[in-house]
């Protein structure tokens, strides 16, 4: 029997949607991939496997839609970032949100094909995150010079819960920040993300 693909189109608000998925799908039958798409005004579900199980698995969603059933495992989710941007009412770095995500044991990673994030987190858990980023990047703006010294240190002060200052000094100290003389701004000396990994490493052993 071949393998095919298809597509289903669910009428729900997002935080609906995510309650959806969450019911039904340890319900689903044996499907070789299913994949979800929170979108405005719904959500489109694609899954790939035999015809049988597609057609079961769209029975199952159904029922579940007409009588809730209870609360289940997570699947992934696929979020635009137009619509997490318009969700929280501000943009964000996709990179960092990813990185959080996947620091926080979530499962995340960012397509710059469909300018998407795939990841296993619910809506809130990106919502909340999003909020915080924000806040944090208006902190680090004007104290690091470049792209890449905003995510550093915006990951890390959500990350670990330390604030600006602390995490300088030790970044400092760990050689991944220095101080131009010239203006006084701080500049990245590695790469961010490694450099995040190395800091919260080092970081929890201390803190352990």
């Amino acid at each position: 029997m071949p393998l095919v693909k298809r597509r289903f189109f669910v009428n729900c608000r997002h935080n609906e949607c995510i309650e959806i998925v969450q019911r039904v799908s340890e319900k689903l039958p044996s499907i070789d991939a299913v994949e979800y798409e929170v979108r405005e005004g719904g959500m489109l579900i694609e899954m790939y496997g035999y015809s049988t199980d597609i057609k079961k698995a769209w029975t199952v969603i159904k029922e579940y839609i007409k009588h809730p059933g209870r609360q289940g495992g997570k699947g992934m989710f696929k979020y635009s970032l137009k619509t997490l941007s318009k969700q929280a009412g501000k943009t964000f770095p996709p990179a960092v949100l990813v990185k959080l995500l996947n620091l926080k044991g979530f499962k995340a990673q960012y397509s710059s094909i469909d300018e998407a994030i795939h990841t296993d987190a619910g809506l809130e858990v990106l919502m909340d995150l999003i909020n915080r980023v924000d806040a944090a990047v208006a902190l680090v703006r004007d104290k690091v010079k470049g792209t890449a010294g905003k995510y550093y240190l915006t990951t890390l002060m959500i990350a670990t819960g330390l604030g600006l200052e602390d995490v300088v000094n030790e970044s400092l100290r760990l050689g991944h920040l220095r101080v131009n003389e010239e203006d006084g701004l701080l500049t990245l000396a590695v790469e961010w993300d490694k450099g995040v990994d190395e800091f919260i490493k080092k970081y929890r052993l201390s803190s352990s």
